[in-house]
């Protein structure tokens, strides 16, 4: 059942003293949002803090002197965060999901063609996850394992995390962040922050269509079978590494790659006649 809210007493979050910082910055649409979640209650802390690149140095200047650890969220990377890991200040925790539903659920979400993660958008989502996982000492989540078993994972973080969990507090947790409850946290707190497609509330980081399911293999729903194809051919060695099994055989993934690689120039070319 997800009947209930939990929060870690912080007196219980015994978190290894030298860390000051925790910078969850995963993978966007990849339930980066839920393990920041998991983390800020792992450490009962009340909230967890957007930083960007370009508020990342005020933010370490605000909590230069803060005697607890600092939660922060982001996506791009860093070096700032990185700096602070290997010298031992700072914590990074990261998730990752099937990039086919990614790219899913950002179309649906901000409205974004499909056909613009064939060329250019992929790259970047790819290039985000080489930067953070790079890094030596990263945690790292996978978003199904993560859904599959929500305690399991609330363990594993804490352990991370240096927190000590008893398996009843590790599946209170799980519950109050399970999927009814977010669903309840949306409909309860109106959106105060952010602008636009963006707005959310400023506590539970929650957008009002943050969730359009939480399952696995939505892209079949959501984008077209070329499409899905080209997808996989953009990142074929990304989905070996890392265990997902391609929907398309190699020729069929390479005919619509080159197809949509066809199509772009030709529009390059309309355009440049159109100037």
């Amino acid at each position: 059942m997800c009947d209930r809210s939990f929060t870690l007493p912080v007196k219980e979050a015994v978190v290894n003293k030298g860390h000051r910082f925790v910078f969850c910055v995963g993978m966007r649409r990849g339930g980066s949002t839920l393990q920041s979640q998991l983390v800020a209650a792992i450490l009962g802390q009340p909230s967890v803090q957007l930083v960007s690149q370009d508020s990342v140095q005020r933010f370490l200047r605000t909590h230069r002197n803060t005697d607890h650890v600092v939660i922060a969220k982001t996506h791009r990377y860093l070096p700032e965060a990185v700096e602070l890991a290997r010298a031992g200040e700072a914590q990074i925790v990261y998730t990752y999901r099937d990039l086919r539903d990614v790219v899913a659920s950002i179309v649906t979400k901000y409205s974004i063609p499909a056909f613009a993660f064939v060329h250019g958008g992929l790259d970047r989502l790819m290039d985000e996850y080489e930067a953070w996982t790079s890094i030596e000492g990263i945690y790292l989540a996978k978003y199904e394992a993560m859904i599959a078993d929500l305690p399991a994972e609330t363990s594993r973080l804490a352990k991370f995390l240096g927190v000590r969990l008893s398996k009843s507090q590790a599946q209170a947790i799980a519950e109050a962040h399970c999927l009814e409850q977010q669903r309840t946290k949306i409909r309860r707190h109106a959106a105060d922050d952010g602008s636009g497609r963006n707005r959310f509330h400023s506590e539970t980081l929650l957008h009002i269509d943050h969730i359009q399911g939480g399952g696995m293999g939505r892209h079949r729903e959501t984008l077209s079978a070329p499409i899905v194809a080209a997808l996989e051919w953009q990142s074929r060695r990304w989905m070996k590494v890392n265990g997902y099994r391609p929907q398309f055989s190699r020729p069929a993934q390479y005919s619509a790659h080159m197809l949509f690689t066809l199509k772009s120039a030709l529009h390059r070319c309309k355009s440049f006649r159109i100037r």
